[in-house]
Order: C-alpha cells, then sequence, then structure tokens
C-alpha cells in the first residue's frame, strides 16, 4: 500500500550508510530473551540491530560487530528504519520503546519510526513517522484504495472508476458513524484495507443497481470487524471446497468464533495485560485451545506464524477484537474470569484497545451510548431531542449514564443528570452505580457532578483506592464536594502531606480552588504548615495570583511576613508577580515594606526590576527604601535603569534615589542605562547630575556601553554632558573601537566630530581601522580614512587593516584600502599576505584587486607555502585561475615538498586540477615521503582525477618510502573505478611494499571484494607471501571473509602453504 515506495523515497536520504530495515515482528524472540528495560544496555542495542542487519550476532565477526558499533558510536554513518512497532505484544513493546530511545542518544544520521496514529509512544515527538502509508488516509487515499480493491476482484472486471460512487459512500459512513472519538482508528490503512474485503461482494452486487451498499446508519468498528471476520470465514470454506453442511464437521470450524477468542485470550494473558486475573486453570484451558490450534493446521484462517509454539495475529489489533468478543460474550454466560477481565480494563492503562473496540460493541444500535462514546456534545444532545432513552441499557446493564462515568464524559454525565437519569441505577454486570465506576476510574470531575446531581455519597469507592490520590486530585482539579465527603469520613486529611511536604490547602490554593480552600478551612486546615521549602499557604495563594484565597488566609491568621528558605515573604512574591491587589491586601495587614530574602533584595528591587510601576509607587508611598542595596550591590535605580524604565526611575530619584552609587563591579545606574538603549533614561540621570565619566571594573565608562548598544542619542547626550570621548578602558580600548568593531557608523560620526583619535592602540595593536575593516564597515572605514586614519599600521601580529579585510571577504573595504595606499604585500609574522588571506577567504573580488594593485603572486610565508597552494587546498578553482593568469607557479614546493597540485587532488578539485595541468605542473613530482599527486587521488577515491593524471602520463607504478604504489592506495581507498584505471595504463598488480604486500594484500585486509577481483582477473598472484610468509587467502580466513575466499580459491589460491609459524590458511582460521 505505498510503504515500500516511500522507503525507496528514504533510500535517498540513507545513500552513502549503512541501512537496516527493522521489522520488529521478527525479532519477538530475541525481545524475549532481552531483559526489562531499566537493565537494557548498548549490547542489546547492537544484538538487535545485527539481528536485522542480517549478520547475527553468533555468526557475524567481532570485525562486524565492531563496524556496527562504530557506525552507531563514532561515525554515525547508518540509517535505522523501524517498522510493526504497535504489532507487537506490550511486554516487548516497552523494551523495544527503550532500545530505540537508546537509538536515538547515538550519532545515527537517520532514524525512522512507523506507527498506527492511535499508538501513542514515549518516542512521539522525538521520532518521525517513517512510512507516508502509516499516517491517517485522507478521504481520497481511502476512496481510491476502495475503488482499486473492488475492481481487482470485481467478477465482471470493471475499472476502478465505476466504483466511484460506492466507495464515497462507504468512506462517508464510515467517517460520519466514526465521529471525534474513533476518527484516528478508521483513517488508517488496516481499517481501509478492511473495509475493502469486508464490502467486495456487496460492491460488485449494489454496482449499477441503485441499491445502498450499507444502511442509514453508516457502519461502526464494531461491525467493520464483524464483516471481515465473516469474510475472512466465507473465503476459508471455498478456499477448502466446503460447503455450510461439512464446515462444521471440522472439529476446528466447529468453535471458529470460541477458538480464535480464546487464542486472543492467550495472547493478552501471555504478554501481561490480563496475567494477574486469571485462574491457573483457565490458563490450562487456554494452553489446551492453543494446542488445537497448532494440531488443526487447516484451521489457520488469518492468525500467522507459530513461533515457541505460539500463534500470532497478522496484526495486534486483531488480538484486542477477539479478546473483546470473548469478555462480550463470557459475561453474558455469567463467568466470574470476565468479571475480573472487566476490572481489570478499567484500569486506563491496561488493554486500551480492547476497552476500545468493546464499547463499540455495547454501544451498537444504541444512539445514546454511541453519542457518549464519540465524546461529542453535540451528537449527545441531538440524541436526546431525537428521543433517546436514558433508561436503555447496554448488554453489561449499563444506562447511558453509568457508562459515561466510566469513561470519564464528565460533560456528558451533566447532560443526562440534567434529563433526569437516575444516578443510583447499577450495571448488570457489577451492580455499581455510576458514582462507583467514577471513582473507582479516577474520574473525579464525573464524581463531583454525580455527588451534585444527589448522588449517594456511600457509592463514593475509597476500597482499592489510595485515598491520598483522591485529596490531591480533589485539592489540584478543585472539586469541593469530593474533598468535602472526604473529610467528613476523615478529617486527618486536612493536613496530609504530598510531595515535598505540601499540604492539600497549598495544593488548592497554587491552583487557584477557591471553594476547595473553603472546605479544607472549615474542617480545620492549617494555615501555618510549611512544605520543605518553608514554605506557607499564603505563598502559595500569592503565587497563584488569587486574592479571594489570600483574603481567606489572612482572615484566618495567615502570616503575611512568613519567610521561605531563601527569605521570600508574599510581598516580594506578589512584587515579582506585579500583582497590585495581593501587594496592597499584604500591606493592609502588617506586611514589612522593607523586608529582605537571603540575597537582600527587597520587594521594591523586584517591582523595578520587572517594571511593575504601579508597585513601584504603591512601595514608595509606603515608605520603602529607594537605595536599598542587594548582596550584588544593585539598587532599585539601577534595576530601573537596566530595565529602561523611566517612569520608575523618575518616582525613585523624587523619592530621593542617589546616581552616584554603584555595584559590586562599580557599575553605576547610568552605565545600565546607557546598556539598556533607552535614551530617556539617559538623559534623566545626567539631569540628575549623574557622573558621564564613571568607570566600572573594567574600566568601562557609559559612553562605551552607548557606542556598543548603537545608541546614538545616548552618546550623543555624554557627549553634551561632558564624556571623555577618548577614556580608555584596561585593554586600552576607546569608545571609538568599540563602535567600528560592531559596524555601528552613526556613533563613529559622532565620536570622530568630538575629536575621537582615529589612531588610538589597545593592547594587541590593533586600531579603529582594523576594526572597521574586520566588520566590513564600509562606511565606517571611509570615515576612519578622512580623518586620518593610518592605512598601514600594524598591530603586534604585524597584520594591518587589509590583512583583515581580505580575511573576511569584504571586498568593498579591500578596494577603499588599496585605494589609500595599503600594502598589498604586506606580512604577518607568520608570513601571511592580504593575497594569502583573500584566497584562504574564497574572495574572488579581493584577490582581482590585490593582483592589479601589485601583490606579489608567489610570495611564500613560513611553510613555505604560497597564494597557489591555498587556492588549490581549498577547491577555489576561480581563485586559481586567477593566480596562474597572474604567473603564479604550479609547481611551488612547501617544506613538506606539497605542490598545488597534489592539494587540489586531495581535495577533489577537478575543474582546479585540469587548470593546473594546463599551465604545467609537474604531474610526477614527489613530496618528502615521495608520494606524488596520483598516490593522494587513488587514496582518496577521487577516480576523476586520476584519469586526468593519468592521460597526463603520471607514472602507474610510483613508489613511495614505504614501497607504496598508487594501485595499492587505490584498494586501501576501496576506488574501484580508480584501479580500473591504474590496471588499463599498466600498473603492475606484482608489484611489493618493504613489507612484501602486493595490492591484492591491501585489497584482501580490507575486505574491497570488487577490487580484488579486478586484480585476480589482471593475473595478479593469490599466492603471493609476504615478509612472514602470510597469503592473501590467510588474511581472508583470519578475518572470516568467506566472498574474499571463495575468490581466491576460484582463481587457484593454494590452501596448503604454510606462514613463518608453520600454519596454513586452514589452520589459522582454527585458531580464531
Amino acid at each position: 500500500m505505498g510503504k515500500s515506495r516511500f522507503l525507496q523515497r528514504l533510500a535517498a536520504e540513507a545513500a552513502q550508510r549503512w541501512a537496516v530495515l527493522l521489522q520488529a515482528l521478527d525479532h519477538r524472540n530475541l525481545l524475549s530473551d532481552f531483559p526489562q528495560p531499566p537493565d537494557l544496555t548498548q549490547e542489546h542495542l547492537v544484538q538487535l540491530l545485527a539481528a536485522a542487519a542480517g549478520v547475527g550476532v553468533s555468526s557475524s565477526p567481532k570485525s562486524t560487530q565492531r563496524f556496527l558499533k562504530a557506525a552507531l558510536y563514532e561515525s554515525g554513518d547508518i540509517a535505522v528504519f523501524v517498522d510493526g512497532v504497535d504489532e507487537i505484544c506490550p511486554s516487548y513493546k516497552d523494551k523495544l520503546v527503550r532500545l530505540l530511545e537508546m537509538l536515538l542518544e547515538t550519532k545515527a544520521q537517520l532514524v525512522w519510526v512507523s506507527s498506527r496514529p492511535e499508538v501513542e509512544l514515549p518516542l512521539t515527538k522525538a521520532l518521525r513517522c517513517a512510512t507516508s502509508t502509516l499516517r491517517p488516509f485522507s478521504e481520497k487515499e481511502q476512496k481510491n484504495h476502495l475503488c482499486g480493491h473492488w475492481s481487482s476482484v470485481d467478477p465482471r472486471n470493471r475499472p476502478p472508476a465505476a466504483f466511484g460512487s460506492l466507495a464515497a459512500e462507504m468512506v462517508a459512513a464510515l467517517h460520519g458513524a466514526a465521529g471525534r472519538g474513533q476518527r484516528s482508528l478508521l483513517d488508517v490503512p488496516l481499517h481501509a484495507q478492511m473495509a475493502a474485503e469486508a464490502y467486495a461482494t456487496q460492491a460488485a452486487r449494489a454496482l449499477g443497481t441503485g441499491v445502498s451498499l450499507l444502511p442509514q446508519t453508516g457502519i461502526s468498528l464494531y461491525q467493520l470487524y464483524l464483516r471481515f471476520v465473516e469474510r475472512k470465514r466465507d473465503l476459508f470454506k471455498r478456499r477448502f471446497g466446503l460447503n455450510d453442511a461439512n464446515f462444521a464437521n471440522l472439529s476446528l470450524a466447529d468453535n471458529f468464533e470460541e477458538i480464535h477468542q480464546n487464542c486472543a485470550m492467550l495472547m493478552l494473558v501471555s504478554d501481561g495485560t490480563f496475567s494477574n486475573v486469571v485462574s491457573s486453570s483457565f490458563r490450562d484451558y487456554l494452553e489446551k485451545n492453543r494446542h488445537i490450534l497448532i494440531k488443526e493446521k487447516t484451521g489457520i484462517l488469518w492468525l500467522g506464524d507459530e513461533e515457541d509454539e505460539m500463534p500470532h495475529f497478522l496484526h495486534y489489533t486483531f488480538i484486542e477484537y477477539f479478546g473483546a468478543c470473548w469478555l462480550l460474550e463470557n459475561q453474558e454466560k455469567g463467568s466470574e474470569v470476565a468479571k475480573e477481565v472487566w476490572l481489570r480494563l478499567l484500569n486506563r492503562d491496561v488493554g486500551v484497545g480492547v476497552r476500545h473496540i468493546l464499547e463499540d460493541m455495547l454501544s451498537d444500535g444504541l444512539p445514546l451510548h454511541r453519542a457518549v462514546l464519540e465524546g461529542s456534545e453535540g451528537a449527545l444532545e441531538a440524541a436526546l431531542e431525537a428521543g433517546g432513552d436514558p433508561d436503555e441499557s447496554d448488554r453489561f446493564g449499563r444506562t447511558a449514564l453509568v457508562q459515561a462515568a466510566s469513561l470519564g464524559r464528565a460533560d456528558a454525565v451533566g447532560a443526562l443528570l440534567a434529563k433526569g437519569c437516575d444516578p443510583g441505577r447499577g450495571d448488570a454486570l457489577l451492580g455499581w452505580t455510576a458514582l462507583r465506576y467514577a471513582s473507582a476510574c479516577g474520574h473525579l470531575e464525573a464524581a463531583e457532578r454525580l455527588l451534585r446531581g444527589g448522588a449517594d455519597p456511600d457509592h463514593f469507592v475509597t476500597r482499592n483506592v489510595d485515598i491520598r490520590d483522591l485529596v490531591l486530585k480533589a485539592a489540584e482539579q478543585g472539586l469541593p464536594a469530593i474533598m468535602e465527603l472526604i473529610l467528613k469520613k476523615k478529617g486527618k486529611y486536612k493536613d496530609i502531606r504530598f510531595e515535598r511536604r505540601k499540604t492539600p490547602i497549598m495544593i488548592a490554593a497554587i491552583n487557584g480552588q477557591t471553594s476547595t480552600v473553603q472546605i479544607l478551612l472549615k474542617y480545620g486546615a492549617s494555615v501555618s504548615k510549611k512544605d520543605l521549602s518553608k514554605r506557607q499557604p499564603i505563598h502559595y495563594a500569592v503565587s497563584g495570583r488569587n486574592i479571594q484565597i489570600t483574603e481567606l488566609l489572612l482572615k484566618r491568621r495567615a502570616d503575611p511576613n512568613a519567610r521561605d528558605e531563601h527569605g521570600q515573604i508574599p510581598l516580594l512574591i506578589a512584587a515579582q508577580a506585579g500583582h497590585t491587589q495581593s501587594m496592597e491586601l499584604l500591606l493592609e495587614n502588617g506586611a514589612d515594606v522593607n523586608q529582605k530574602n537571603v540575597y537582600q533584595s527587597t520587594a521594591l528591587h523586584y517591582a523595578t526590576q520587572w517594571r511593575h510601576r504601579q508597585i513601584v509607587k504603591l512601595l514608595l508611598e509606603r515608605k520603602a527604601d529607594p537605595n536599598a542595596v542587594v548582596q550584588s550591590g544593585y539598587t532599585p535605580l539601577m534595576m530601573a535603569a537596566r530595565a529602561g524604565d523611566a517612569q520608575s526611575m523618575e518616582l525613585l530619584l523624587e523619592h530621593g534615589a542617589d546616581v552616584s552609587q554603584s555595584d559590586e563591579n562599580h557599575c553605576t545606574a547610568l552605565h545600565f542605562a546607557t546598556m539598556s538603549r533607552t535614551h530617556q533614561t539617559t538623559k534623566l540621570l545626567l539631569e540628575s547630575k549623574a557622573d558621564p565619566n564613571a568607570v566600572d571594573n573594567e574600566g568601562e565608562s557609559p559612553l562605551m556601553a552607548a557606542a556598543v548598544g548603537d545608541d546614538s542619542q545616548s552618546t550623543k547626550l555624554l557627549l553634551e554632558h561632558g564624556a571623555d570621548v577618548n577614556q580608555t578602558n584596561n585593554r586600552n580600548r576607546t569608545a571609538l573601537h568599540y563602535a567600528t568593531k560592531r559596524g555601528h557608523h552613526k556613533i563613529t560620526k559622532l565620536l570622530l566630530e568630538n575629536k575621537a583619535d582615529a589612531n588610538a592602540l589597545d593592547k594587541q595593536g590593533d586600531t579603529p581601522l582594523m576594526m572597521a575593516a574586520w566588520a566590513g564597515d564600509a562606511q565606517s572605514t571611509v570615515l576612519l580614512l578622512k580623518h586620518g586614519a593610518v592605512v598601514n599600521q600594524r598591530n603586534k601580529h604585524d597584520r594591518s587593516a587589509l590583512h583583515f579585510a581580505t580575511e573576511r571577504g569584504h571586498h568593498k573595504i579591500t578596494q577603499l584600502l588599496l585605494a589609500s595606499k595599503a600594502d598589498p604585500n604586506a606580512v604577518d609574522k607568520q608570513g601571511e599576505t592580504p593575497l594569502m588571506a583573500a584566497v584562504v577567504g574564497n574572495d574572488a573580488q579581493s584577490t582581482e584587486l590585490l593582483l592589479k594593485h601589485g601583490a606579489v603572486v608567489n610570495q611564500r610565508n613560513k611553510c613555505n607555502r604560497t597564494a597557489l597552494h591555498y587556492a588549490s587546498k581549498s577547491g577555489h578553482h576561480k581563485i586559481t585561475k586567477l593566480l596562474l593568469e597572474s604567473e603564479a607557479d604550479p609547481n611551488a614546493v612547501d617544506l613538506m615538498g606539497v605542490t598545488p597540485l597534489m592539494m587540489t587532488v586531495c581535495a577533489d578539485g577537478t575543474q582546479s586540477t585540469e587548470l593546473l595541468l594546463k599551465h604545467d605542473a609537474i604531474v610526477s613530482q614527489m613530496n618528502v615521503d615521495d608520494w606524488t599527486a596520483l598516490h593522494y587521488a587513488t587514496r582518496s577515491g577521487h577516480h576523476k582525477i586520476t584519469k586526468l593524471l593519468l592521460e597526463s602520463k603520471a607514472d602507474p607504478n610510483a613508489v613511495d618510502k614505504q614501497g607504496e604504489t598508487p594501485l595499492m592506495a587505490a584498494a586501501v581507498g576501496n576506488d574501484t573505478p580508480s584501479t580500473k584505471l591504474l590496471l588499463e595504463h599498466g600498473a603492475d598488480v606484482s608489484q611489493s611494499n618493504r613489507n612484501l604486500w602486493t595490492a591484492l594484500h591491501y585489497a584482501t585486509k580490507w575486505r574491497r571484494h570488487r577490487i580484488m577481483k579486478l586484480l585476480l582477473e589482471s593475473k595478479a598472484d593469490p599466492n603471493a607471501e609476504d615478509d612472514d610468509g602470510i597469503t592473501p587467502l590467510m588474511m581472508a580466513e583470519r578475518a572470516g571473509d568467506a566472498q574474499s575466499t571463495e575468490l581466491l580459491l576460484e582463481h587457484g589460491a593454494d590452501v596448503s602453504p604454510s606462514n613463518k609459524r608453520n600454519r596454513t590458511a586452514l589452520q589459522r582460521r582454527g585458531c580464531l
């Protein structure tokens, strides 16, 4: 259904990587042997992927395992596709999910996992869905699939288009009946396929007759499965030529439904879903049915394979369907096991699929029950208006109200109660009322509505339910009726402790549950108890910004100055949150306006930090100290300045805030104001006599901060109020350095107009011009040059502004500097010129400019490299062309004897190679290790360049100092095309290195099977021995490389020769 096509599309992304397709169903045995998730290790992940890759751990050589590990944890060159996650049983799924989480922690470059939309995995956000076929089908895709299938099985061979209207009817019916509750189930390919198969016969009969394919009520999930099973049974009968009479004579067919149901239950018991609720006798009964199924091979209809004598359904959803069928039929027989299984299903974390399908069966034909299951408020209202009977029961004897309570549909509970449904009526299976179901299933909102609707509180279940959890949920969710019910019976729970020793009233307060707080206070809950953080309920009420709860607590004498472990009082929390009403209430009840926390912060610090101006005003009117200092020395004025809050600053200054006060770094409020880029705050402070030349610990002034922040208005104000334009910091930098480094040309202009030194040097010798060149700021560069900046000034590394401009690829700056007589051949302490810097930066325009202005093209640096070396190394063929046309030496050698040709070969620069060869580059030149360009090309796998070099008469048998030839390098680099080219150009296949290794030895060692084949076909000696007497065959046998062994034997390799330790190839293999 398209999955293979999607995987083909993914294959393009997985190219050049080791791709592993992991079909989860194929590895159940291995997963069953693995320990539980907490004990899973990297080794288990490697085992699973090795099995999926077809190199099972027991049979694969250790080198293969090492390669797999390296791909996962080092290179990342592996793509993993995982399919069938939702089809395996839950106990295996937990292990698989943990292994996938571990896979995400590796360096694997592609990880794709497929899953049904309704299957929620912990990895949902972390993993992408691998296959488009498992995403929800659009209505058009469903229609096309139905048409295609019906046409393919039509006895009259009618085309797909003929079935268009019937397919549209089916899709509309499916979607209309599904509603929100089951849309995701019906939209997956599995169910589209089931619909296609189940209604194939009806579609063929209905076509052209005008008869509707489906009843007006549409089709439910249960009806879909039922019809599909009937279809499969009919196909089975037809397959074996059975009619209804002789079909019944088959021992298995006698109990077709029962056998399938029992096998499904066996699977659900085995995977842990129902393992805790069945007796040993029931287990024995299930085992018996399993053996019957396996014995009667002809009875395996659409159950799949047999593994460890366990029958497996083709998809886990069929297990869920037949499990639901078993439960429905056996509860009607009064089975105690069925009751226990039903109780187990009420736990929402167990058997979700079984419960969903079962509810669908129970709701079949019952409009109110169906509307409750869909979860649509509108559908329920419509069903009630259409005369739906609230007292009608399903096959479990549940009314729609009981069903809604068991599913936690609180809105439906409210609507049904409003229509007069009896909350005291129980079901037929357990005798439970709606309230008992709601409380036992943990649906407390539904329970709350039932209690308010007159349900008997004695039906509220606390047995088998942790009452602590009920208290917690009642406090969190605001369920006062449930809280009162619990406290009436067990008042001790009013101050019970939860996580971090929180009490119920603290939890209710932070969640803003006023009614619940009132109930807790009514039953005597403490307002002064502390949690682990020493917080009291009043802290949580203020944090929750709930004025009513805060007032309730203060009336019960809660302490407005209570301190938590950080010294925070409620007033500080309210100030931080900006909650004016809470502030006023706390101050009226005696909160200390200048109380400090352990960091010495007051409420005024928080209010100014967060720009809460009304609170700033309120606190100052209540005599808050405007000069209070925190541990780091910050005052409220500094915090307001940093926040850019001019209004709060004005209030603080009116109430006596000190503008000259500094923090522990000697920063004043004026520093913070200029950093915040709000000139209004700068103006306020300067008008209040703030010092414009105050310096912090780094020697930074407010003017420098304004230059960094590109605040031209603050810069102008500071200069007008006497700021020193040439003041330097601890690194000897001025405001002009900062303005030019950040490309702030407006600030640069202001500073230069106010006599800033254009040639000021910092401690590294950098000038503003160098910084402007580095930043690529042409406007600042022009301004600096106009104001007398020295264009050839050098810093401590002998670099000029031109070095910085060319290094960063700013050709406009390069042009400006060269026009101002910058030296194009300036050399820094490494011997680097601006031309080399331009080449490294791949700046062709700057390169051309420099050459036009007399740059020496063959200048050498301290490594004896020229600009052409750098162009070749980076594969910049345009710049290579420019340099060669300017008579750059193509055969210049650096200290290691490396030429530009060797460098461009390494970079796979085909165009640069052609250029160099056209300009007479010596193709056979050797470096200090006697490597030629051809060695580099073949080792790097660049066969196009190999071809160019050989056509230019490169020696295919050139030998380096280790005796290695280009042919050997090609074998190591796994370059099959280069190997073929070398052989065609006369490479000596029998040449050996200093250790007497031939190219065939190298190819065998690295498992280069294609290259081995080429060498052997070119008469390479399969029995060549190295200086230890080792032959290629011995290497292959030792590595366990069956393919290499077979190749060598086919070409005459001798198994009898022994190495210097008298061991033959077979003996060496046996030693491993």
